[in-house]
């Protein structure tokens, strides 16, 4: 069904179509566990600030939890990536790979390459990007429950109105953009530091 691949061409695309397993969850784990160690991090210092008012205000913050918690978020965070990397190759098989595009053309050839480096300004914007759209869908998903719920509950006006839906709309996505953009930004350079010490993450590739 679809064009057979040149082992090698100018070009400004190219398709991933295998992700090597190991190289990719010995840093998946690694990031995992800054991610659950900074989330943590923030959710204790909000209950060392009173996170139970904090909370109350705006329900998205981190939340500090118990060893037996932070470990199951660790075991959760760590199954979740390596479903991901599975997952991409079995889809990726079935669809000859996964496309990506380069800003200017390059001599690409099919070969198993090795991801070196994230630019932590790139990884900031796509983080700030999706954290808002990813916000947007969230807060007007919430706004709508709150209103159903408020409605089912007599019309109370605690759970809706324009107060609520501007949290919701405004303030949950300007939240996960900044939390999501700043995340990634942290991971970026974590990803950076580690990489040459022990490899990055490697991947099979071809022109398109």
């Amino acid at each position: 069904m679809a064009a057979p691949r040149r082992t090698g061409a100018v070009t400004d695309r190219a398709v991933i179509q295998y992700v090597d397993p190991v190289s990719y969850l010995k840093n998946a784990a690694a990031l995992s566990l800054v991610y659950v160690v900074i989330s943590q991090g923030i959710g204790y210092a909000f209950r060392a600030a009173g996170r139970f008012a904090t909370q109350a205000a705006f329900p998205l913050l981190p939340t500090a939890g118990s060893a037996l918690q932070i470990g199951i978020s660790l075991i959760a965070t760590l199954v979740g990536v390596t479903l991901l990397v599975f997952i991409f190759n079995i889809v990726a098989r079935w669809t000859n790979g996964f496309p990506i595009r380069f800003r200017e053309q390059a001599n690409w050839t099919a070969a198993t390459r090795e991801l070196s480096r994230v630019n932590p300004v790139s990884a900031l914007l796509v983080g700030l990007l999706t954290g808002a759209i990813g916000g947007l869908l969230l807060g007007a998903l919430m706004a709508a429950l709150m209103t159903v719920v408020a409605r089912f509950a007599g019309g109370s006006t605690a759970m809706s109105g324009i107060p609520i839906a501007a949290i919701m709309l405004l303030g949950v996505p300007l939240w996960c953009a900044v939390w999501t953009g700043l995340l990634s930004a942290v991971l970026s350079l974590v990803y950076n530091l580690l990489a040459p010490a022990w490899g990055g993450v490697r991947f099979e590739t071809a022109a398109q």
